[in-house]
Formats: C-alpha cells, structure tokens, sequence
C-alpha cells in the first residue's frame, strides 16, 4: 500500500512488484523513471502480460477476495517470467485470468510504475492501477508522474521515520 502521509487528499493505492529479483532499499534515493504499460529493463521495454493487467485490475477493485496476496504476487511474477513453478492458488488465478483474456478482456488502466535509482540504474518497478475512465487529457502524464512520486517519497519518509523509532535502521518490513 501506497501512501502520502503529506496530503490527506490523495487517495492510497495498491501495488505489487513487477520483478521478483529487485527490491526497493528505503535507505537510498529513488525516482520516477515514468508510469507506462511495459517493464522498463536493461534489455529494453518488457509489456506486462494482458494477465497480468487483469489480475491487477480486479486485486484494486476488491473482486479477488478469494485470493491471497501472496497467490496474487507469486502469479503476476509466474505470468511475466519471473517464476516458472506455481505457488499456493496461483495457478487458478492465472486460468481465470486467462479465460477472461480469451473472453475479450483488455487492459482498463493498469500500467507499471518504473523505479530508478538516483544513479538511473532500474530499481523495482510496481503495478499500479488508473481508471480507463480517466483519460489522459484529464490526468496529464507529467501531474501524474508527479503524483504517485510524491505519494512514494512519502512513504519513504514515513518508513525512515518508523524504523528510526524502533530502532530498524537494517531492517525494512512491509
């Protein structure tokens, strides 16, 4: 979860990681790289799976309450390469996610947040989830990037914060 602790206005939002390998250290300085529909990698754009958009979608919109998070996270990592074997129910999902995609289902907003570390080198990217009814002529990319990058640094200041308190400095916990 996703939350500006500097503005009460803007709404929390869900996410889960896109690479099972990289993590993000609260302890150095990231960035936005941008907010677009594929993985940004060493080996170029890597679109997520149309799967993978609706797991994300129907998680955000509470219609996967049947499904762990950790069911949920290990089948996003499973559908975009990053895992070959199943875990827990994930393999269920992934069918009924596949079925929908069979079905006609397309992407209604799911898009990746692509984290950079300050040197520019890929941190971990996140899942994140906009309406298709918000257009972008509504939301413009740049407010956007803004956005959900104030809502990251803050959560950031919130965790250093925490684990100053409790006396966490090595330690970073979800």
């Amino acid at each position: 979860m996703v939350d500006d602790v500097t503005n009460g206005a803007v709404a929390d939002f869900r996410t889960f990681c896109v690479q099972e390998s990289r993590y993000i250290d609260y302890s150095h300085d990231f960035r936005v790289g941008s907010i677009t529909n594929h993985d940004d990698d060493a080996a170029g754009p890597d679109p997520i799976q149309t799967e993978t958009a609706w797991i994300m979608s129907n998680f955000t919109r509470g219609l996967l309450g049947a499904y762990s998070p950790n069911d949920i996270q290990w089948s996003i990592w499973k559908l975009e390469g990053q895992q070959s074997t199943d875990w827990g129910n994930s393999a269920a999902l992934i069918k009924i996610a596949h079925t929908a995609v069979l079905g006609g289902w397309s992407n209604d907003g799911v898009n990746v947040l692509n984290l950079f570390w300050a040197d520019g080198t890929p941190a971990q990217n996140q899942l994140v989830y906009v309406p298709a009814l918000v257009t972008a002529s509504e939301v413009p990319e740049p407010a956007t990037v803004v956005l959900l990058g104030t809502g990251l640094m803050a959560l950031v200041r919130k965790r250093r914060r925490a684990r100053r308190r409790h006396g966490l400095q090595g330690i970073v916990t979800s």
